[in-house]
C-alpha cells in the first residue's frame, strides 16, 4: 500500500532556497529534479535536512501560483 512507503519518500522544497522566482519557480524546481535524478540524491531543503539517497526513477514537481495557475510534471530518470 502506498501509506506504508509514504515516509520513505524524500520530499525536497527547493523554494525555501532560491526565494520567490515568479514565473521562473517552476522551472527551477524541474531543474533541481533533474539534478536530483541524475545525481541519484535529492538536495538538502533548507535549513531542514541533510542529502538524502534516491532510488526511485520518477520525480513529482508541483508548482502552484498565487493567481490560481497550478501545474504538476512527471520526470523519469534516465537508466
Amino acid at each position: 500500500m502506498l501509506w506504508e512507503r509514504l515516509d520513505r519518500m524524500p520530499v525536497c522544497a527547493p523554494k525555501a532556497a532560491f526565494g520567490e522566482a515568479l514565473g521562473a519557480s517552476g522551472a527551477l524546481c524541474a531543474l533541481t529534479a533533474g539534478l536530483a535524478l541524475a545525481r541519484r540524491s535529492v538536495p538538502p531543503s533548507a535549513l531542514l535536512s541533510g542529502v538524502t539517497d534516491l532510488d526511485g526513477d520518477y520525480a513529482l514537481v508541483n508548482c502552484f501560483g498565487c493567481d490560481g495557475n497550478n501545474a504538476a510534471l512527471v520526470l523519469k530518470g534516465l537508466k
